[in-house]
């Protein structure tokens, strides 16, 4: 019983920490190259400065790494449990 609350906990460490470095990891991508990341509309990209209150060149990049980490955590959770349910159903029953 104790085993398996140890693999537990080290399965939930193994989820936070990939989902941590992969996150960063695809953000800082999409930093580095804007062309491979989500594309959203002027009107959206406007109204989101505009909420945020961003007066400077500063303030939007701290606005473009929120969006980019956001989205990348998105993206990296949904894909990481997809690849788990999958994985999880071709595994024979016991």
């Amino acid at each position: 019983m104790e085993d398996r609350h140890v693999k537990s906990i080290a399965a939930r460490a193994t989820f936070a920490v990939w989902v941590f470095a992969a996150t960063a990891a695809l953000a800082q991508l999409w930093h580095a190259r804007p062309d491979l990341g989500p594309q959203f509309p002027p009107a959206f990209s406007l109204w989101l400065v505009e909420r945020y209150g961003s007066t400077n060149g500063e303030e939007l990049r701290d606005l473009e790494t929120l969006l980019a980490l956001a989205c990348a955590f998105l993206l990296v959770v949904l894909l990481t449990l997809s690849v788990l349910l999958l994985l999880r159903r071709r595994r024979p029953a016991h």
